[in-house]
């Protein structure tokens, strides 16, 4: 039995396993097997070997700490864990079983509680107690959730018995639960209905086909038909899949996969001279003082990063201003709406909405336009007439429904620009908020509002 405990080693936070019970045979061969395996492993995605220790009369393995612990506790404290989240994982876990593989060694118990997150959830494959040398495997051991069809037939296997395990562990990730828990309990459940019957669990409802579609080969009841994890890695799958499902918009997808593939946050001055190259405008020279790439940037940035365009940040610009086009309508839209709107401020939160309504010198139906917590959709919030039953205002935010190139919804009614939503409110929102971030800043530029015909489109 082994028990793993935080401790410090040379002023350094360290994980120590520490062998309890019976020292027996099997015990001992388990643990002089990790020793061995860990000692000869370095990279980012394998959990580090720092020593041995058998003070005390234990054996302690002492590795690196991994503070957020197994994925087996996370998917189960702390379930719903955002897609991209689990495909970082999901591609880190590839790259340190890619790595075993290459150094010929087979995990052979492949699993999320043998996987482990650091504090900034860099992934961490673990435990190489049941590990094995891939010309010199000895004996078939693992857990049976996670057990390849050949493993549990007692049959001949290699590398690709990992790669099954594998696509159990992207079916956990996805449904957060364990495969086959409750349902199938002793060795011969597993291999009457996982080896013969061939049966697999049920796949949720919330997976994109290309995830099935790898899941699916990855646990393929013959070996042969199962990808390497080299294929995986080179695949790029996970990259694609965390694009496609954080920018719905096309082209979009075609723009980042074009010039920030496997990035998900960039600098400004880097975003801007790729999209522009994409969208064919030439940059001119102090483009960073025109009222559009103000506008841009305000729209494109992401807000709690300044100077910093995330996936996110540039998924949700698309889902407002959108959908993208090569040219110059993203934009001249984008500008329009910052220098043209009445009442327009951008991403701003209600509370901060509120804030920027309370003073005094802000007239009652002051509305504003804002960007909503869900891309793509908008708020109007305005200062509401004081009744006569209190002395303060109270604040209203009316949630508009919007998707690219769609119609703009309020009220179970389609309007065709949110000035038409607008003057439906004209009871209550009368006067538009003074001034926004993009008035700001061309002011402090001393900047002269150019139009958007100024642009300089390459041909």
């Amino acid at each position: 039995m082994c028990h793993t405990y935080r401790g410090t080693c040379r002023g350094t936070t360290v994980a120590v396993k520490i062998l309890d019970g019976e020292l027996n045979d099997e015990v001992m061969e388990d643990f002089k097997n990790e020793v061995i395996v860990m000692s000869k492993l370095r990279h980012a995605n394998l959990l580090l070997f720092m020593g041995l220790s058998t003070g005390s009369g234990k054996l302690k393995l002492v590795t690196e700490y991994a503070s957020r612990g197994s994925l087996h506790d996370i998917l189960r404290e702390k379930p719903g864990i955002d897609f991209k989240r689990k495909m970082l994982v999901a591609k880190q876990t590839s790259l340190g079983v890619f790595w075993l593989h290459q150094s010929k060694i087979l995990h052979l118990d492949l699993k999320p509680a043998n996987i482990f997150v650091d504090e900034n959830w860099v992934t961490k494959v673990a435990d190489f107690g049941l590990s094995q040398l891939k010309d010199d495997i000895q004996f078939a051991g693992g857990t049976l959730h996670y057990m390849a069809p050949e493993v549990l037939n007692g049959e001949d296997f290699d590398e690709k018995a990992d790669v099954y395990s594998f696509g159990l562990v992207l079916w956990e990730f996805m449904s957060e639960v364990v495969p086959w828990n409750n349902v199938l309990v002793k060795f011969e459940d597993f291999k009457e209905h996982v080896a013969i019957r061939q049966e697999r669990p049920k796949m949720p409802a919330n997976v994109p086909q290309k995830l099935i579609q790898l899941i699916e080969h990855c646990w393929a009841q013959n070996p042969a038909h199962r990808p390497t994890m080299q294929q995986i890695v080179a695949s790029d799958i996970f990259d694609h899949l965390i694009i496609e499902h954080v920018i719905t918009d096309r082209v979009g997808q075609e723009f980042w996969k074009a010039h920030f593939f496997g990035k998900y946050e960039v600098k400004w001055p880097r975003f801007i001279k790729g999209f522009m190259r994409f969208l064919g405008i030439n940059l001119v020279e102090n483009y960073d003082r025109m009222a559009e790439f103000i506008a841009l940037k305000l729209s494109l940035e992401q807000p709690t990063q300044e100077g910093v365009v995330t996936i996110e940040s540039f998924s949700a610009a698309l889902s407002w201003h959108g959908p993208l086009t090569k040219g110059k309508n993203f934009v001249i839209n984008v500008h329009k709406m910052w220098s043209s709107l009445p009442g327009f401020v951008g991403p701003c939160t209600s509370k901060e909405a509120e804030q920027l309504l309370a003073p005094e010198k802000i007239k009652e139906c002051t509305y504003m336009i804002r960007f909503s917590s869900t891309p793509g959709d908008y708020v109007v919030s305005f200062k509401a007439k004081k009744s006569k039953e209190t002395t303060t205002n109270r604040f209203v935010h009316y949630k508009i429904l919007h998707k690219p190139g769609g119609p703009f919804q309020f009220d179970n009614k389609d309007f065709e620009s949110l000035d038409a939503c607008i003057k439906v409110m004209k009871k209550h929102a009368k006067l538009p908020f003074p001034g926004n971030k993009f008035s700001q800043v061309v002011s402090q530029l001393s900047l002269n509002v150019t139009g958007a015909s100024d642009y300089k489109v390459g041909l």
